[in-house]
């Protein structure tokens, strides 16, 4: 409840709640798609590395899956 206090043993709603400001943008006009992604703070690339996750996975958001 404590946002000023550090924990070894974070929550899923805490961790979750640190990446609540990102925005994925896609813009369709006619052919060409184009996605903008947010960047990630300090704090969620620190998030990221602690639960072994590549920067990348996210990065890879914006690249056309299709």
């Amino acid at each position: 409840g404590n946002p000023k206090r550090t924990t070894a043993r974070p929550s899923a709603e805490q961790l979750l709640e640190s990446f609540k400001d990102i925005t994925l943008t896609i813009i369709q006009d006619g052919v060409h798609v184009r996605r903008y992604l947010t960047s990630l703070s300090s704090l969620q690339q620190r998030v990221l590395d602690l639960l072994g996750l590549s920067p990348s996975l996210y990065s890879n958001l914006i690249f056309d899956s299709s």
